[in-house]
């Protein structure tokens, strides 16, 4: 599953959303990634959210 979300610029205007069309933006984040090694992690099922959360072990 891919859920993708874009940020773009012109003149000063930002456009960020995510790029299925009729989506609205409401919540912005600013994210680092970092590369962790040594760390397995899995993506199951989370039946109470209703979806697949990140799980380390």
């Amino acid at each position: 599953k891919i859920h993708l979300h874009a940020a773009m610029g012109h003149h000063g205007d930002t456009l960020t959303a995510c790029v299925r069309k009729g989506t609205t933006t409401y919540l912005v984040l600013e994210v680092c990634i970092m590369e962790i090694t040594g760390i397995a992690a899995t993506r199951p099922w989370y039946p109470e959210g209703g979806f697949n959360r990140l799980t380390f072990s």
